[in-house]
């Protein structure tokens, strides 16, 4: 029995440790929360960062309307100082400077007590610093107005004159304390938003880190369901075969009586144990001597123990095989399912039963957990593919509205850049009509006098002359300017392009050199579109005085119109001013629509930024091209969309030169 209990059994299947692949699905579900969170994280912190922006930037914007109505009060408390020599009512002019001095005292010690009571000091320090010192020469520039009231109550004008010359002065140093508030507003405002900017910057590169992650995830679902169905595929393989070794064993066990895969005990005809191999002993936990010669019932739970007396009873008058089921009982007490496989003998003429017993725990074990892990797997399979495709949709759904939500911020901190430079290109026009313009008026008006008291022949007659000439190009700068600075409200009316190319350049001939040539090239069957005659008439006259001036003498100004299609498949018809000059430097082409700049010695460099925002403000657009022999500027116009829909009408007009 002691060879039988160290015997290796052939039929045994040894079952190699599995991985659990439980835990590959927690990794797996921690991974998708991951991503779950990190998005509405960066969601939650963009429309933060958009929040605080628009904040910032209505906070300072409206300091900076704030600021620019305190430039509106001192010119009001400036104006009573001089209107009193045209009006020469000194009380009411008095009463009006009291008025306006109040109002801009309690605006600048509203914005004065605002700026103090913010929690960045180091950051406003100079703008309240340009407050404090506004105010303080506003107090002293109405000084110098009361002066001037009280000369005039005395009848002294010549010393109002003088005063007045003074309370300019200081009336300049308010603008300049103001200009500086408002730069140092301008300066905040750039700050902020180059620190939003970095901050949704870095949320961009999260995103992309965001979105690596899902591309991560996705790969682990589909391996991870890729192996479920492998080890489905494999369980059942695994199932049917250990079924197939089971039924394989029995039959051997049944045709091989002597093997000692199973427990044998034999049993004599009182129904006491006789033997008890090694493998009986394993099933029913006692040791051989400790059972030989009780009663066979003992190895049985009730009702089966009872059962057990007839079965032997019967084995033996049979005297033949008989299989059992039955529910066997080990030493520790605990109940087994086991299998009897019965046969009978004689030895010494006494009959015995040989019964082998297998205990098949294992076995309905196994088939139980094959099918509840089966069925397990299947439900989880299903419920895990349904929460991953439901958290992948909610993931693209977030990545696209944060997505939207930095385009919208970025469009928003554009729109406030270009209005805040819009607003300082309007200030500084006001400003320089009020403080330049005037001055250089009387300048010229001095000069042209002091000119014609001069001999003819005298040095200082050709110096006056150079005064009015300058005084000349700078009142063209300042024009310029003003005309930059004022809106564009175009009026669009239906009309013939050709007809109106032709009918401007009627009047334009005049201004154009006999030695430059003037080409058309109007091409037929332009349609109808809207524009705004005048606003076209001035740009237009802008390129072609500027293709004359570069084409020099003797050279060609080519004027075209043709019927293309835009960038977006949109028709829209094309006016081009070409010109036969040494062309642009390519380093250059990019500046030629900056404000200010030239190339010529008498121009104000202007013009083609004036043309291009009267072009803009129709729809259109005005760009340039350049090669060494000739330079190209094209105003493109959209195509009506009703235009679009039916037949082009012809122009009527025919190519001229």
């Amino acid at each position: 029995m002691n060879d039988a209990r160290e015997a290796a059994h052939p039929g045994e299947v040894r079952r190699p440790r599995r991985f659990s692949w439980r835990r590959v699905y927690y990794v797996l579900a921690f991974l998708n929360l991951a991503t779950l969170s990190l998005s509405l994280y960066q969601n939650h912190r963009l429309l933060t960062l958009y929040e605080q922006a628009v904040a910032i930037n209505q906070e300072w914007a409206e300091r900076m309307e704030s600021y620019g109505a305190l430039a509106q009060l001192a010119a009001a408390v400036n104006a009573p100082g001089n209107d009193v020599f045209a009006t020469h009512d000194v009380e009411r002019e008095s009463a009006g400077l009291e008025v306006a001095r109040r109002r801009f005292e309690q605006a600048s010690g509203a914005a004065i007590a605002d700026l103090r009571a913010h929690e960045e000091r180091e950051l406003t320090a100079p703008i309240l610093r340009g407050l404090e010192r506004a105010a303080a020469t506003m107090k002293s520039m109405a000084s110098e107005a009361e002066v001037i009231f009280a000369s005039l109550r005395q009848a002294r004008p010549d010393d109002a004159a003088q005063r007045m010359a003074e309370m300019d002065r200081r009336y300049a140093e308010v603008r300049r304390a103001l200009a500086d508030v408002e730069r140092g507003v301008r300066e905040i405002q750039k700050r902020n938003l180059a620190r939003q900017t970095a901050a949704a910057v870095a949320h961009e590169t999260n995103e992309y880190f965001t979105g690596a992650l899902i591309l991560l995830l996705v790969a682990a679902v589909t391996a991870y369901g890729s192996q479920l169905a492998g080890r489905i595929e494999s369980h059942e393989r695994e199932r049917e075969r250990f079924l197939t070794q089971l039924q394989e064993a029995g039959a051997q066990t049944r045709a091989i009586l002597d093997t000692a895969a199973d427990g044998i005990v034999t049993v004599d005809e009182h129904q006491r144990i006789a033997s008890f191999n090694g493998a009986a002993e394993r099933i029913f936990g006692y040791a051989a001597p400790d059972v030989a010669g009780r009663e066979v019932a003992m190895l049985f739970a009730a009702p089966s123990g009872e059962a057990a007396d007839r079965f032997f009873e019967e084995q033996v008058e049979a005297g033949e095989t008989k299989l059992g089921r039955r529910e066997g009982v080990r030493r520790d007490g605990t109940r087994f399912p086991m299998e009897l496989v019965g046969s009978t003998a004689r030895v010494g003429g006494h009959p015995i039963v040989i019964a082998m017993v297998r205990d098949v725990t294992d076995r309905e074990r196994a088939e139980s957990l094959s099918r509840r892990y089966h069925e397990e797997l299947e439900a989880r399979v299903q419920e895990s593919t349904k929460h991953l495709r439901s958290a992948l949709a909610r993931q693209s759904e977030l990545t696209r509205r944060n997505a939207e939500a930095y385009e919208i911020v970025r469009a928003t901190q554009a729109e406030l850049v270009r209005k805040e430079r819009l607003a300082a290109v309007g200030e500084i026009a006001a400003t320089v009509a009020h403080g330049i313009r005037n001055p250089l008026a009387s300048i010229r008006a001095a000069a042209e006098v002091g000119r014609e008291d001069l001999p003819e022949h005298s040095p200082l007659r050709e110096t006056l002359g150079d005064i009015v000439m300058e005084v000349s190009r700078l009142e063209n700068r300042i024009a310029g300017v003003l005309d930059f600075a004022r809106p564009f409200k175009p009026t669009l009316a239906t009309g013939d392009l050709n007809g109106f190319i032709a009918a401007s350049l009627g009047d334009l001939r005049r201004r154009i050199p006999e030695t430059t040539r003037l080409v058309l090239e109007l091409a037929p069957g332009i349609p109808e579109i809207d524009f705004d005659a005048a606003h076209l008439h001035e740009a237009l006259e802008a390129l072609v005085l500027n293709a004359v001036e570069a084409a020099g003498a003797g050279g060609q100004v080519t004027i075209r119109s043709s019927l293309e299609s835009g960038e977006n498949g949109r028709p829209s018809v094309v006016l081009s001013v070409a010109d036969n000059g040494p062309g642009i430097e390519p380093d250059r082409i990019d500046r030629v629509f900056g404000l200010f700049y030239t190339t010529k010695t008498s121009g104000t460099g202007v013009g083609l930024t004036v043309a291009r925002r009267l072009v803009e403000a129709q729809g259109g657009q005005l760009d340039v091209t350049s090669q060494p022999t000739e330079t190209t500027f094209r105003i493109s116009l959209p195509l009506p969309r009703t235009a679009m829909a039916g037949e082009p009408r012809p122009s009527g007009l025919p190519a001229a030169s």
